[in-house]
């Protein structure tokens, strides 16, 4: 296992951590779910199954994360060992006391101490004011989450951040590979910002108009959910446009839906075409400091 590490390293914790976050989204959904289920029916549902599913595949996720950080950032790589060993622990806490209320309390505290630890670590590698600005508000934001969910209900809101945490990470993932500096400049080149905040723009100024001229749109949020429909291409046909101002809003809304399809289209393709051609010159610049 370790020389499959050595030698695929990041390709295989990169993938490994997508997986097992991706895992994290069933299994925390669905012992919210049992969660609520017995709040409801005022009894205790066994959901000890899911409960070990989750805080494994948390577990691995942050281990995952620890081997892709290795080498590069030794916090980060510290703090994302410890994270796993503290879920290991859980799993291994509910293997000897079970599902009871000091377990649950255990697990809620350390699943929300882990959130908020990572917040401190990412603070201490990144003081930029922004990213500082971002961390504090979710600290301020988890440690009231935590306290109540402790007195309240213990583990619902776990599984609940397990779910929205698990997407979060997914998406730096994801994304975290690509050259924004590039999509910037395609961006700047074809004027996509103002003729995407145009048909922002449009779509709000029409909603209120159909609003007021036709009784098909009761309100603005249904003269802007057909907006959507038309600009898209969807067509629902769960509203229609009866009269000349309607229509006319319908035409001028749909070529300009086609000109942003066509224009995203094509950013998305020289994205991707430009960071291909970006690859080789970084990997020249690696080789000669490399020497």
């Amino acid at each position: 296992m370790f020389d499959l590490f050595k030698r695929h390293g990041e390709k295989v914790s990169l993938i490994g951590d997508m997986v097992c976050s991706i895992l994290v989204f069933p299994f925390g959904f669905t012992f919210l779910e049992y969660t609520l289920q017995a709040l409801k029916d005022q009894g205790e549902v066994s959901a000890i199954i899911w409960l070990y599913a989750l805080y494994g595949a948390l577990a691995l996720v942050h281990l995952f994360r620890a081997f892709r950080l290795r080498g590069k950032v030794r916090m980060a790589f510290t703090a994302h060992l410890v994270y796993s060993a503290a879920f290991a622990l859980c799993l291994a806490l509910l293997a000897v006391l079970g599902f009871g209320e000091t377990t649950k309390i255990v697990l809620e505290a350390v699943f929300w101490g882990v959130q908020i630890a990572d917040r401190i670590v990412s603070i201490v590698r990144n003081h930029k004011v922004w990213n500082v600005a971002f961390n504090v508000i979710c600290i301020l934001l988890f440690v009231p989450i935590c306290l109540a969910s402790m007195v309240s209900v213990p583990v619902l809101f776990s599984a609940l951040g397990a779910a929205i945490t698990s997407f979060c990470s997914i998406m730096l993932v994801i994304f975290s590979g690509l050259k924004l500096d590039i999509l910037k400049d395609i961006a700047r080149k074809t004027y996509a910002a103002e003729i995407i905040f145009g048909l922002l723009l449009l779509m709000v100024t029409f909603s209120y108009v159909l609003k007021y001229t036709d009784d098909t749109f009761a309100t603005f949020w249904d003269g802007l959910w057909y907006c959507f429909a038309v600009v898209t291409t969807i067509g629902f046909g769960d509203l229609t446009a009866t009269n000349a101002v309607g229509r006319i809003i319908t035409v001028i809304l749909g070529i300009y839906g086609i000109v942003v399809v066509a224009l995203i289209t094509s950013i998305i393709v020289n994205f991707y075409g430009e960071m291909k051609r970006a690859e080789p010159e970084e990997e020249k610049v690696k080789e000669q400091s490399s020497r």
